[in-house]
């Protein structure tokens, strides 16, 4: 234990440090991911861990899919400096943190690194995971570094319908069961779920996720990803508006009303005009994942898969342009954006 423990504090010297060294970072989450492999003794060429849990709400991703998330490396890094740096900033007033994860995935990745940084009692961890799999795995990657003193308790549950025992000693909710577009999993529910159920100060994490509604010049796009200097190309796209904010504010004003709607809801529609002269310059209108997750720590545009572009609808100079789109978001089986378009 103590070689996989020395292990986990150099991985987590490299997702915590503030300066980007990237294939120092791509080099960390390799070995983070093929450690707890190790541990877990998983492999994939085992099927059984690529079965998805469907439910009322969404989609829960299988264990295989949960341990690849590990490779997507700045959202790794970026996730694990928010958490880090929200327990760091409690700290200095609080003795203690309870921190709520919903929607572990069988490693807890986003915060197994922090018991290299505190002791268990600054920090002490309420951990969910829906998929029974993934959560035995998840009890022996604990047992292994012997954590289980970080542990207030391990449940396995749907976290859309959760209810939080003493929501009021809860300093921070984590979930990160999204994909770009807030498409097909969870994470609206959870939100609604559980924010409701916390106290007015509790951090969440990400504390924002936005939708935007872009026009996009695919040949600035495509200098902008080749270029070695891309903060120094003109810009590629146009915001012409917001789609859907998640954040506590958003969730405190809707959600008896989303929550009464049960577990299919739908959100006030949002119509937004487009330029009349849209077409002539952009190629695609496409859907943007803006990601806020602590203070000014965020998951910048394509940097992720969470915040790949979603091609929307593309755009032809030589036919009628789009007039307005109209987009709301629903919950339920299969949640996201729905699109009207007036040409």
């Amino acid at each position: 234990m103590k070689n996989s423990k020395d292990a986990l504090r150099q991985i987590a010297d490299s997702l915590y440090n503030p300066e980007l060294h990237y294939q120092d970072l791509y080099n960390a989450c390799q070995h983070y991911k093929d450690l707890l492999m190790q541990i877990t003794e998983i492999t994939f060429d085992d099927d059984t861990h690529r079965n998805d849990i469907y439910t009322a709400a969404g989609r829960a991703v299988g264990t295989e899919w949960a341990i690849r998330c590990v490779e997507d490396i700045m959202r790794t890094r970026a996730y694990c400096q928010a958490v880090h740096q929200a327990v760091s900033d409690l700290l200095e007033t609080k003795k203690s943190v309870r921190l709520l994860y919903a929607g572990t995935g069988p490693f807890a990745t986003l915060v197994l690194p922090l018991i290299t940084r505190f002791s268990s009692d600054e920090l002490q961890l309420d951990l969910m995971e829906i998929n029974p799999e993934s959560a035995n795995h998840l009890k022996n990657v604990l047992t292994h570094f012997e954590a289980e003193d970080y542990i207030r308790d391990l449940i396995i549950t749907d976290a859309t319908t959760y209810q939080i025992d003493d929501p009021a000693s809860v300093d921070i909710l984590l979930s990160e069961t999204m994909q770009a577009g807030l498409n097909k999993e969870h994470q609206v529910a959870i939100c609604y779920n559980l924010i409701p159920q916390l106290p007015a100060q509790t951090i969440m994490i990400p504390e924002q996720i936005i939708l935007k509604l872009y026009a996009l010049n695919q040949e600035k796009h495509q200098e902008y990803k080749t270029s070695l200097e891309p903060e120094n190309v003109p810009k590629f796209f146009e915001d012409l508006g917001t789609l859907y904010t998640l954040d506590t504010p958003n969730i405190m004003a809707q959600h008896e009303k989303i929550n009464a709607m049960g577990s299919a809801a739908t959100f006030e529609p949002v119509t937004i005009e487009i330029p009349k002269d849209t077409h002539r310059k952009y190629h695609q209108l496409t859907i943007a994942t803006q990601i806020m997750l602590y203070k000014d720590i965020e998951l910048k545009l394509e940097e992720s898969g969470l915040t790949a572009l979603r091609i929307l609808q593309p755009l032809n100079p030589m036919m009628q342009t789009v007039k307005n789109l109209r987009s709301t978001y629903y919950t339920g089986e299969n949640p996201g954006l729905d699109f009207e378009m007036n040409v």
